[in-house]
């Protein structure tokens, strides 16, 4: 189940949404299956980051009410704040962006609470999205600057090209050069190919597209 989980976000990455989809299914089914209450709450709340990366809104949404609803029963405090975040982000598509604004910062401080860190530039990057459309664009610089150091730091880089994307975007939203801008797109993109990471790689190219 967690090697289904985690290969299905891999493929994902890859280039592959379809074959991700597949996987992630074939996690949940095992979960369902074993009638472990912890390996239901994992692959639920790994299919819902798995729908935000293939943009669906509704079966993201469904899921991470799932997860938060089993996580709470079973008191995992960890998947109760990462399914958290993840509907709160879910609250965004329908147009309920303060609430999703609320939801995301209460799961990222109960989610760093525990001491966990590995997600936190997949969940920055999820905020720096809600923030950027509510025009909140310097405190979010701000923390896309703390985390891409963290990443320096810890070399967790399987975010850092979306950190560095969404820097750009919330650059150019604020009117900066286009040299500065167009930087952070390139050193996205260029990053995307060392790591052979075909979907990042499609956003990094659209949003230097747009800027061109």
């Amino acid at each position: 189940m967690h090697c289904c989980n985690y290969l299905a976000h891999t493929l994902w990455y890859l280039g592959y949404p379809d074959e991700a989809l597949r996987q992630s299914q074939v996690a949940l089914t095992l979960a369902q299956e074993s009638a472990h209450a912890h390996s239901q709450v994992f692959a639920l709340v790994h299919a819902t980051f798995l729908h935000h990366l293939r943009r669906e809104g509704q079966a993201a949404r469904r899921r991470a009410e799932e997860g938060v609803a089993l996580a709470t029963e079973q008191g995992f405090v960890l998947w109760v704040a990462y399914a958290t975040i993840l509907r709160g982000r879910g609250l965004v598509e329908l147009g309920q962006r303060e609430e999703a604004i609320a939801q995301i910062r209460e799961g990222l401080a109960g989610y760093r609470a525990t001491g966990a860190a590995l997600e936190c530039p997949s969940f920055v990057a999820l905020r720096a999205e809600v923030l950027a459309q509510r025009g909140q664009i310097e405190e979010e610089l701000t923390v896309l600057a703390e985390m891409l150091s963290e990443v320096d730091t810890h070399r967790r880089r399987f975010q850092e090209a979306e950190l560095r994307r969404l820097t750009g975007e919330l650059l150019r939203s604020r009117a900066h050069p286009t040299e500065e801008v167009e930087a952070c797109f390139r050193q996205a993109l260029e990053l995307t190919r060392q790591q052979q990471a075909k979907s990042l790689a499609l956003r990094a190219a659209i949003s230097l597209a747009r800027l061109w």
